[in-house]
């Protein structure tokens, strides 16, 4: 929809034939508020800013992915505290638009201090680790040979002097097992494995991808179709976790914390709505979105990257608030609370028969939680590690609120991109074609050299709606041959009332 609005912005205009109607909206995303980048803070703002304008992006791609990055390095160590319950830190969040919008280097630039922080981490355990495991090992061989000698043993007194000792080396494995490399960013993996990797470090991580595989796997992309979204359920919330499988190690978490901040094609989003459990048990209800606008085809060169000063100062803030040691605990100013008590009252009023999130009450209903959550992130976007001890302001929490309604209109498109039919989504990509190439005609076999599409009887399910919404017409003045489910032998007129007034 992006793509298309902006399209329809270059269109040139021509004179309608007066018989034609006007064409039936397909729904425009483009009046979509655009990202208050003013919201975020200091040197984060200002990276924002200038990946926007050096990637030449909507504002919403640097922008929400910030606020992963923000969950990422201290979200889950953070909780903040309310009059009334106690929410997480982290957040997830999905940002959609089209491929050649470059989500690769927009989330690259922003994760680079995550990496940097986990590699100069896992280089430092290195030979910590390698110590370890040679005294493990070394360990294991003495138990084997005091295993066998008191199995071989027919002396009682001897073989329970041997148990005891056996037992000692136990315990000096208990006291020494081989630490973990440390990782808290994870790209390709399973729901199971994570869960054991959060296990080891610390509850908490972080998917951050330009990709949107993440919901293939969760789906059960390796598990024969067989969806497995509990610890992510779980670990949005911070409710205790445990696996404890045949075959596998037990393991669990108290208080497991995940950051998702994923970038996405709109056909990702697409399958997230066919996937009824992902909305029935809630996870839909989980992510905030935003819909961004493409501005693929109206970019200039890159001649303006974001100065280096600005990098290294956002470098220098993420792998401060990385390096924070422990679980914290955030209030609010009493102004800050009234403000969270405000957005709170109005949301609920939107939840209402006939108001406008009457039938989003479930994503409604997590959204002041998610608000709070922000105030925190934007907190110590503002003050870095010593914002810790420190309450959360009236400024922050109202920049927070304000990234609230922003989310809402969002996140109704998303939802209605979610439930559309497939004779729509197919009737979109059709529409784009003429924007972009702007034939005064077209067959359906045109099409093929021109969209996604495969099949015929796909290409005419979506004629069917764009000839029904007034967009095309079956030419007259030819004779067609008319074949069951292949309509390429039919020629279309397109209504050029499309190009004008926009």
């Amino acid at each position: 929809m992006n793509e298309i609005n902006a399209l329809l912005e270059q269109a040139q205009a021509v004179d309608p034939p007066e018989e034609w109607p006007e064409p039936i909206s397909l729904n425009d995303y483009s009046a979509l508020p655009t990202f208050p980048v003013e919201t975020i803070p200091g040197v984060c703002g200002a990276m924002v800013r200038g990946l926007a304008e050096s990637c030449q992006v909507d504002g919403g791609l640097p922008g929400t992915q910030m606020l992963a990055v923000l969950s990422a390095a201290i979200g889950g160590r953070s909780r903040i505290i309310l009059d009334t319950h106690t929410e997480q830190g982290n957040l997830y969040l999905l940002s959609v638009v089209g491929s050649g919008n470059r989500k690769s280097e927009t989330n690259s630039q922003l994760t680079s201090p995550l990496y940097s922080y986990q590699k100069d981490r896992q280089e430092a355990m290195t030979p910590l680790i390698r110590e370890a495991e040679n005294k493990m090992r070394i360990l294991e061989k003495r138990l084997e040979k005091l295993q066998k000698k008191a199995a071989d043993t027919e002396n009682p007194g001897e073989r329970d002097q041997l148990i005891m000792e056996c037992n000692s080396v136990l315990r000096e494995m208990e006291d020494n097992l081989v630490p973990e490399k440390p990782t808290y960013l994870v790209d390709d993996i399973t729901p199971e494995r994570l869960g054991g990797l959060m296990a080891e470090n610390e509850e908490r991580a972080a998917v951050l991808t330009a990709e949107g595989g993440f919901f293939k796997i969760i789906s059960g992309l390796y598990s024969k179709g067989h969806a497995n979204i509990d610890l992510i359920l779980k670990a949005h919330a911070g409710d205790a976790w445990s696996s404890d499988r045949v075959g596998r190690e037990a393991k669990a978490m108290v208080r497991p914390a995940l950051t998702l901040g994923l970038m996405v094609q709109p056909d990702v989003l697409e399958e997230i709505g066919r996937n009824s459990e992902f909305r029935g048990r809630g996870l839909s209800a989980r992510f905030l979105y935003c819909w961004c606008q493409s501005h693929a085809g109206f970019r200039t060169r890159q001649t303006s990257p974001v100065p280096a000063s600005i990098k290294d100062a956002y470098r220098r803030l993420i792998e401060s608030l990385m390096s924070v040691d422990g679980n914290h605990e955030l209030r609010l100013s009493p102004e800050a609370q009234s403000l969270w008590n405000e957005f709170y009252d109005e949301t609920e009023r939107l939840l209402r028969p006939g108001a406008e999130l009457e039938h989003l009450v479930d994503w409604g209903s997590k959204l002041p939680g998610a608000v709070a959550r922000i105030s925190g992130l934007l907190h110590f976007a503002a003050n870095g590690p010593e914002g810790i001890g420190r309450p959360v302001s009236k400024d922050s929490m109202s920049s927070a609120c304000y990234l609230g309604a922003y989310f809402i209109e969002h996140a109704q498109a998303a939802f209605r991109i979610m439930k559309e039919d497939a004779q729509l989504a197919v009737a979109r990509k059709i529409l784009l074609y003429i924007l972009r190439c702007k034939p005064k005609e077209f067959k359906g076999r045109d099409l093929f050299s021109h969209t996604s599409l495969d099949s015929m009887e796909e290409i005419y399910s979506g004629i069917t709606v764009l000839i029904q919404r007034g967009y095309i017409r079956e030419r007259a003045d030819v004779e067609t041959v008319r074949r069951a489910g292949r309509p390429e032998s039919t020629a279309y007129e397109v209504n050029q009332k499309i190009f004008l007034n926009v």
